[in-house]
């Protein structure tokens, strides 16, 4: 049988999947209709809803995982998969369809998805949740990681589509990374203002806190590194090359900058699945 701490890896990588298409029908409201074209919202929205597809049809594997680490704390396990289905519905609606009435659906698609977030970090707040207030940085962590996670993910392929339409406006790309510029700001604060109500509600009785913080040193490190730091420096730089229109070095930086925040998101959701610290 698995170990309650690698159990929390399948958790942890469904989380972020997750995460990254709650995120994006709220991130593609930055692209306003007709800017660049409706290919791009065809591919957005049928993106996320891939991935809304893969994370329902693995829910089990999430649901498993949370059982054997006791963490469910009850059977609450429908609302979630609801909200997401709602959103994969209204988001191949307008992957489908002509989005006549694209900003409706896509509104309706990321107050779902985002919901969808929110219930699962409620009902799955770690093993010693944050108490009082501190409860409700469960939800904010993981609205502004969702949010963070599209944004980026939409500005890169915002880059990319600039190769294959030179004229575009590149409002799309500016809007999106000063969007995603502001939210790692947001992120820093949130996992601040957590690690802060942990430290000062401290309480070494109220779990097994020698073995929950062995080894999550690293963890820490990565997220607050990969996460907050080097992204913060980079979308500097890529606020400076889409004032100068080079959409190409921006996008190159933007790789960059999902994939490190997708590697700390990871560490994020496993440090909060097993200290219950919503970084």
């Amino acid at each position: 049988m698995l170990s309650a701490d690698t159990a929390l890896v399948p958790a942890a990588l469904l989380r972020l999947a997750a995460h990254g298409a709650a995120g994006l029908p709220l991130a593609l409201l930055l692209v306003r209709p007709g800017e660049l074209g409706v290919g791009f919202d065809r591919l957005i929205a049928a993106l996320a809803a891939l991935l809304i597809a893969l994370v329902l049809a693995a829910d089990s594997v999430r649901r498993n995982a949370m059982a054997l680490v006791d963490l469910a704390g009850g059977d609450a396990t429908l609302l979630s998969p609801l909200l997401l289905a709602a959103a994969g519905l209204a988001l191949l609606l307008v992957a489908l369809r002509s989005p006549g009435r694209r900003d409706l659906w896509l509104a309706g698609a990321a107050a779902a998805a985002l919901s969808a977030a929110a219930v699962d970090a409620m009902l799955y707040p770690g093993p010693v949740a944050l108490s009082g207030i501190g409860f409700w940085l469960h939800p904010a962590s993981a609205l502004c990681g969702a949010s963070l996670l599209g944004t980026v993910l939409v500005s890169m392929v915002c880059g990319h589509w600039y190769l294959v339409g030179s004229d575009l406006p590149i409002d799309p790309l500016r809007r999106a990374s000063s969007a995603a510029f502001w939210l790692i700001l947001g992120r820093a604060a949130i996992a601040a203002a957590a690690l802060s109500w942990w430290w000062t509600h401290f309480d070494p009785t109220a779990a097994d806190w020698p073995r929950l913080l062995s080894g999550i040193r690293p963890f820490l490190l990565g997220r607050l590194g990969l996460g907050l730091l080097l992204p913060f420096a980079a979308m500097f730089l890529v606020r400076g090359t889409v004032r100068l229109r080079a959409t190409q070095s921006a996008t190159g930086i933007l790789y960059f900058v999902f994939i490190f925040l997708a590697a700390a998101e990871l560490m994020a959701g496993y440090v909060v699945l097993r200290t219950g610290i919503p970084l």
